[in-house]
């Protein structure tokens, strides 16, 4: 799988002082096992380095389905707009400011 690995995204992440790493699915069609082992190890490293993982995806597509089938406990939210909406934790004061970090030609919102 190409691509930066969950622990370059959550340093990264981490660097920039993002409490919020958000993945856009929605116009994804599927994630393979591949794609769900990288959400679930994205998830892991963001716990570790006290991020929010939150995951934007169509409720009627089978990456929602997938995720809620593993019952992986993953932020799940049918638009971005929705996700970004959300506070992360106690204390937050409205939607944190989005951080877009380029790796290989992929784009990584970060907040």
């Amino acid at each position: 799988m190409g691509g930066p690995t969950p622990e370059q995204i959550t340093h990264e992440a981490f660097a920039t002082g993002a409490r919020v790493i958000l993945v856009d699915a929605t116009h994804a069609e599927y994630a393979d096992s591949d794609g769900l082992r990288w959400l679930l190890a994205l998830r892991q490293a963001a716990e570790e380095r006290g991020l929010c993982l939150r995951i934007a995806a169509a409720t009627e597509g089978r990456i929602w389905r997938n995720i809620t089938l593993l019952e992986a406990h993953m932020d799940l939210y049918p638009t971005v707009q929705s996700a970004w909406n959300w506070p992360c934790g106690s204390g937050d004061h409205g939607p944190p400011e989005p951080v877009t970090i380029h790796k290989g030609g992929r784009h990584l919102s970060l907040a």
